[in-house]
């Protein structure tokens, strides 16, 4: 009984690894190895949760390597690469003492303002760069 037992094992562990070998893989930095295209789906997966997705790590139980933008850009799709991008930006600009998006309704550009309180966006709104509300004194 027990041969049999080992025979079998051996037939399934041979076919498990012929099937596992057939895969593309992917290692990440930090060493870990992954099916490519599960980590794709991840990753675009990450893209699409939100501005956190910037600080997005390896799958792998317990690893904290944050992932690269070079790995966004070069497994997420058209789509999923420009939205993790505007979260790069928004997050560059929340983080950012000299630049501000402007406040007005449906205007997405980016105000420079560095030592100065009031501006005014090229969409023509003018606002206290220091808290992004109507000027003041």
């Amino acid at each position: 009984m027990i041969s049999i037992f080992n025979e079998i094992f051996r037939v399934v562990s041979y076919m498990f690894v012929e099937t596992v070998t057939d895969f593309n893989y992917f290692i990440t930095t930090c060493g870990h190895k992954f099916c490519a295209e599960c980590y794709r789906g991840y990753v675009i997966n990450a893209a699409g949760s939100g501005p956190g997705c910037i600080l997005s790590t390896c799958p792998e139980h317990k690893c904290e390597e944050v992932l690269s933008s070079t790995m966004f850009k070069k497994l997420c799709d058209e789509q999923s690469w420009k939205l993790y991008k505007q979260h790069l930006l928004r997050n560059y600009i929340d983080q950012s003492k000299s630049h501000r998006f402007c406040p007005a309704p449906g205007c997405e550009k980016v105000v420079i303002g560095k030592g100065v309180k009031d501006v005014t966006c090229t969409c023509g709104h003018t606002f206290c760069f220091k808290c992004g509300e109507e000027t003041h004194e």
